[in-house]
């Protein structure tokens, strides 16, 4: 649960006067609070703890990966009166192989008589809930077909699989371990660098050193020159500092 500060400080990052709809919370969480890896880009490591995570999101007016953003949501959720549960998943890779257990975390919403999957943490993902029925779901973010497979829930996404679904509620510290994971060399969170986010027209993400910018389905490019460039496009996009991090350092193996 967040503090009645808390609520109000994410409201506002959410830039929402008042308590919203499951759907517009979604969405203003999308547009507002970043995908971003740039911790464990940094070398800073990442506390899966509930106040070292909305003290990240909420102080220190940062993204995150799908554990803390997730979390967040889940706690901003369950302070509005949702009933809202923590669910993990495995992430199919390119090859079409589930990862591990507790590979992403995402939520379950028991809400107007209706379950739903929530998750602003994915990235560029469905920007709605989705309804946790099996069927097809076409939406902003793509068409999305749920499945049973026995305990479980596929996901699919535009005829590909995405997730596989484990609905039973879980606790943060069961994230734990994927989580320390997830910032070791093994992890693809190790081998590039992220700032993603959601917009009225496309998505913009700083890559590595490249910006690119999707507007109503054409994209663009734009070139990181130097450390204070790359700030600065941080900052104007996503509004994010990082104070502790050697952006040179980090830029100088791209030149």
């Amino acid at each position: 649960m967040l503090t009645k500060t808390q609520l109000q400080q994410y409201l506002d990052r959410l830039e929402l006067d008042r308590p919203a709809s499951l759907p517009q919370l979604h969405l203003a969480h999308l547009r507002h609070l970043p995908f971003e890896n740039l911790d464990i880009t940094f070398k800073r490591p990442i506390v899966l703890g509930h106040d070292p995570i909305l003290g990240k999101l909420l102080n220190e007016q940062r993204g995150g990966f799908c554990y803390e953003l997730n979390y967040g949501f889940y706690c901003l959720l369950r302070t509005l009166g949702f009933e809202v549960a923590l669910i993990q998943a495995r992430v199919f890779d390119g090859e079409g192989k589930p990862g591990p257990d507790f590979d992403h975390m995402l939520l379950k919403v028991e809400h107007a008589g209706q379950r739903w999957l929530a998750d602003v943490g994915f990235g560029d993902s469905f920007q709605e809930p989705l309804a946790l029925i099996e069927g097809e779901q076409r939406e902003m973010g793509g068409r999305f077909l749920l499945s049973r497979q026995q305990e479980h829930w596929l996901m699919q996404r535009d005829d590909k699989a995405a997730l596989l679904i484990d609905p039973r509620p879980r606790d943060l510290a069961e994230f734990t371990q994927m989580a320390a994971w997830h910032q070791g060399p093994s992890s693809h969170f190790t081998r590039k660098a992220i700032c993603s986010m959601a917009t009225a027209s496309g998505r913009i993400s700083l890559s590595d050193n490249q910006l690119l910018v999707t507007h109503q389905g054409e994209r663009s490019t734009l070139a990181v020159r130097d450390e204070g460039h790359y700030r600065q496009l941080l900052a104007k996009h996503f509004q994010v500092q990082l104070p502790f991090a050697d952006v040179a350092g980090w830029l100088a193996k791209w030149q």
